[in-house]
């Protein structure tokens, strides 16, 4: 047996024998002969009525740093290159299915040239995300790669055909290992309020609004958010309705009472917004919309608002009055004839004021 032999077959025994059982003991990646898979996934646990993120989150290999090794490293460690790697990134893509549905995690393969490998050993390289942009959504920190190369055939070592057998991934600041890298998706939530004011009011009317939503990114990352109606000042409860986005665009008509609001969940910071009041009870109504900053705005339409970091609840009041009739009005026929005669006949005429709950 040659020397080069010689030392693949005891390197070979001493990562197998050794490191199996320490190295590689939990949260093992999947493997083939030459990729290590690990999964991408989107915690929604802060993301009430989010329906999860669109797009491609894109992750970087590079190479290992000495600091990068523990005090006693493991036997056969080595400061892995991006060399050999058929590609130094690799891509989680979130996309709906043929039915439609948006899954909350996918799988990441990052593929090695197994040809540029010269030995067996504990090949360390760092694996870091790029900033997704994606509003709402926190990067991931850098983690640490680890990837064990053992002889393709362990019976017949050569000292040039290797393939990968076992890959943890843990966080390069120190932690657990994992078999995912995940980031929080932070969304919040509006509400509409209706009042109704003034004499005339008619608390029986419904209300029509039209909620227009633009997405905050350049790459249109929302999926969808979650609309309900309900008694206002409720915890509004029940599956809602699924709004999609298309084209980084979506909008509802929703209709609502005195004391009622519609609620939209699953806004990320900096969405902007428009709602327009519409319909034939609207029009016999002046609209003054109370916004959380304390302004008050008199208008049909609230234009171009953009979501903070926190719940956001906006009240839209109503106002109807009766109009007090004037003494122009009052001399005219047919009022002018009815006062005479009521001046000559010593009656008394009350005016019927509505009433309203």
């Amino acid at each position: 047996m040659n020397a080069i032999k010689l030392s693949a077959v005891l390197t070979a025994a001493l990562l197998t024998g050794a490191l199996s059982a320490t190295a590689f003991a939990a949260d093992n990646l999947t493997t083939t002969d030459a990729s290590i898979t690990f999964k991408k996934a989107i915690n929604m646990e802060n993301a009430d009525g989010a329906g999860g993120v669109l797009g491609t989150i894109t992750f970087t290999v590079s190479d290992g740093q000495q600091e990068d090794m523990p005090d006693e490293p493991e036997v056969g460690a080595v400061l892995g290159k991006t060399d050999q790697l058929v590609s130094p990134t690799a891509t989680a893509t979130f996309a709906r299915d043929a039915a439609g549905n948006l899954p909350k995690e996918s799988d990441v393969t990052v593929n090695f040239d197994m040809s540029k490998f010269t030995a067996p050993g504990i090949y360390y390289y760092r694996l870091s995300e790029t900033d997704p942009e994606i509003s709402g959504l926190t990067p991931a920190p850098v983690y640490l790669l680890k990837a064990r190369v053992v002889n393709a055939d362990e019976s017949n070592p050569d000292g040039a055909h290797f393939k990968i057998d076992y890959a943890v991934l843990a966080p390069l600041a120190g932690g657990d290992k994992v078999d995912f890298i995940e980031n929080a998706y932070t969304t919040y939530g509006l509400t509409v309020t209706k009042k109704l004011a003034g004499d005339f009011a008619d608390y029986g009317d419904s209300f029509d609004f039209k909620l227009t939503f633009h997405d905050p990114d350049t790459d249109r990352h929302m999926a969808s958010v979650t609309v309900r109606t309900g008694a206002a000042g409720t915890e509004l409860t029940g599956d809602g309705t699924v709004l999609n986005f298309t084209e980084g665009q979506a909008s509802i008509t929703e209709s609502i009472k005195a004391n009622e609001m519609i609620e939209v969940t699953g806004l990320p910071e900096g969405t902007t917004y428009t709602i327009e009041e519409q319909g034939a009870a609207a029009d016999k109504y002046t609209t003054a919309w109370t916004t959380p900053d304390g302004d008050v705005l008199d208008t049909k339409k609230l234009e171009n608002q953009t979501m903070d970091d926190a719940d956001t609840a906006i009240t839209v009041t109503n106002t109807r009055d009766s109009v007090a009739p004037t003494g122009l009005l009052l001399d005219a026929a047919p009022y002018g004839a009815m006062l005479a005669l009521a001046a000559g006949s010593g009656a008394v005429f009350f005016r019927k004021r509505r009433r309203h709950s």
